[in-house]
């Protein structure tokens, strides 16, 4: 509290030295972002550079180094909405929006979804948004008609119920109010488990479908954990860019190497499940049973071959070389392993 002027006065040579106080973060984030969003808890040298600005002063802002995108809300306090238009912020927007159609991932706040289909001719921010929710985004969406866009966004179509809350590919639409109607911040919640509804509702769909694949690639003690939630969607979004390609197979050629083999393996159609057969590989890859086709050969004979194994085959399978006769079929052949 500030003293009066006597006091003043006659404390001139009084010094009163406070304790240092240190923060971490912006607004009440804590370094959120970096520790868990972006994973690098231990990693203090990286650097997390945020760039924000109203819609007024975006034309001017240098955009060509962003990484990420937030369009956040609208009026988080005051209740304002996005309403600029200009051909210099029209031609900024557009340069942002080729970053997404690059892959630069999106954060979009809820609010702002509420209002762009209806104000996509006034506003270049809600121009921007509906070209980001498009099911599937368009190459030079200025060209397309303003109605056909608004028809075919994202919102209101294909997430009935959690409209204004799904992830695709690089873009997360994050609803911003509760379930009372209550505003939230981005990161409320940020690592708490989605509810049930939201675990499994369409608008996540993508979420799951990549998790599962990654998990085909993982070891059980490495899986991702498949639990939903904001932290979990927004390194979705993040990794988009980096993503594995997965294709589906419509053919399987397969090289069944074995030490030796008996007269089972002359059976292409065998059912035996000692052995590799195209009924397994159906199970394990999906692949149509037909459409799989296994060239069996020795140990030996595979030494001598000199064909370039990548292009023949699309699998190398080593086997253990059962007898399958002489009536001792659970055992393995005689001296059947593997020589230098």
């Amino acid at each position: 509290m500030p003293g009066t002027a006597e006091e003043d006065s006659a404390n001139q040579s009084c010094q009163v030295e406070m304790g240092s106080v240190w923060y971490t973060g912006g607004l009440y984030n804590n370094n959120l972002f970096r520790d868990y969003v972006l994973g690098a808890l231990s990693k203090d040298d990286l650097k997390v550079e945020v760039t924000a600005v109203t819609e007024s002063g975006l034309a001017s802002v240098d955009v060509s180094g962003m990484d990420f995108i937030y369009i956040g809300g609208q009026g988080y306090d005051t209740g304002m909405k996005y309403q600029l238009s200009s051909p210099e912020l029209l031609a900024q927007v557009d340069k942002i929006y080729k970053k997404i159609l690059g892959k630069a991932p999106v954060l979009i706040d809820s609010t702002v979804l509420e209002s762009a289909l209806t104000d996509y001719n006034t506003s270049d921010i809600a121009k921007l948004v509906v070209w980001s929710i498009q099911k599937e985004l368009k190459d030079d969406p200025q060209s397309v008609d303003a109605a056909e866009l608004c028809d075919t966004a994202s919102l209101n179509s294909n997430y009935t119920g959690n409209d204004t809350n799904y992830a695709e590919n690089n873009v997360y639409c994050m609803k911003m109010t509760d379930a009372d109607g209550v505003r939230q911040h981005v990161f409320t919640g940020l690592l708490e488990a989605f509810p049930q509804e939201l675990q499994e509702a369409e608008g996540f769909a993508p979420v799951r479908a990549l998790i599962e694949q990654e998990n085909t690639l993982r070891t059980s003690a490495d899986a991702i954990d498949t639990t939903l939630s904001k932290n979990m969607v927004l390194q979705y979004i993040l990794n988009y860019p980096y993503e594995r390609t997965f294709s589906d197979k419509e053919e399987l050629r397969v090289l069944d190497i074995e030490p030796a083999m008996g007269a089972l393996y002359l059976d292409e159609n065998t059912a035996d499940d000692r052995i590799l057969t195209k009924k397994k590989l159906a199970d394990w890859t999906g692949v149509a049973i037909e459409n799989i086709s296994i060239t069996r050969m020795t140990s030996a004979e595979f030494i001598g071959k000199i064909e370039d194994m990548n292009m023949k085959y699309d699998l190398v399978y080593f086997g253990l070389g059962y007898a399958g006769e002489n009536g001792n079929s659970d055992a393995k052949l005689q001296g059947g392993l593997y020589e230098p």
